[in-house]
């Protein structure tokens, strides 16, 4: 399913601000606007806490894989990441 161009990317948020959000949300539930938050929290925790590749994830989560070589591997934050990976530029 495509994207709307418009839609926030998925933020790194702490779980006391997602339950919040859910809680207190005055808006149309059409919006998502309520559930959104929760998602984010969730996808983020899947990659700290589960081990799970960001790529692998919708939303995806603000962070990317870095390899330390010999089968390590470090997980990075960076709020700049694109919603997918084949949105990346090339640098030449």
């Amino acid at each position: 399913m495509a994207r709307k161009a418009s839609a926030p990317k998925c933020q790194w948020i702490l779980e006391a601000d997602a339950f919040k959000a859910f809680a207190t949300h005055t808006g149309k539930t059409e919006s998502a606007g309520h559930i959104q938050p929760l998602h984010w929290y969730v996808a983020s925790r899947l990659v700290v806490e589960g081990g799970f590749d960001p790529d692998w994830i919708t939303p995806r989560p603000p962070f990317k894989i870095v390899s330390k070589g010999r089968g390590r591997s470090d997980v990075t934050f960076s709020n700049m990441l694109p919603a997918r990976p084949w949105e990346m530029r090339r640098l030449s």
